[in-house]
């Protein structure tokens, strides 16, 4: 288990290039942007035919916090993104355990019982699906906030 966990951290390594809070640097040059995969989320600059790598976003390694620091602001949106993320993955988790334990077959468990199991879940995954998505905006609000000092 320990060895799965060390791979699973030296898998999603933190950030690849450093942040840029240059005020000569150009929007077109070092706006960041969220780039989402299938399994992976990036944060990259620069333009669209030759993006550099900011950052791999992961539970384990990378945030956004570590892109924007250059901006107060975004970097508030940051971690509150990440805290949200976090929560609404466990929550996740927690909902679909709920879930897979009340259609289990089990005769040690009453009909009540399943029935708080299965309405806990449900409500656990919708709480999920709300912290992922407020997680997620959070991310977009960090970016824009950091991309506006190149505005200004």
């Amino acid at each position: 288990m320990r060895r799965l966990l060390l791979l699973a951290l030296l898998v999603s390594a933190p950030a690849v290039a450093q942040p840029v809070a240059d005020a000569a640097c150009s929007y077109a040059d070092c706006a960041l942007r969220i780039e989402r995969g299938y399994f992976s989320t990036q944060i990259v600059r620069g333009s669209v035919e030759a993006p550099e790598t900011v950052s791999r976003l992961s539970l384990f390694g990378g945030t956004l916090a570590d892109a924007v620091a250059g901006s107060p602001l975004a970097l508030d949106h940051a971690e509150q993104s990440r805290a949200d993320l976090r929560g609404g993955f466990l929550m996740g988790l927690a909902g679909v355990a709920l879930y897979v334990a009340a259609i289990v077959p089990n005769d040690e468990l009453s009909d009540g019982v399943r029935t708080g199991f299965l309405t806990s879940g449900i409500g656990l995954s919708i709480g999920s699906g709300v912290l992922l998505a407020r997680g997620q905006r959070g991310q977009a609000r960090a970016v824009w906030e950091y991309n506006r000092t190149f505005a200004e």
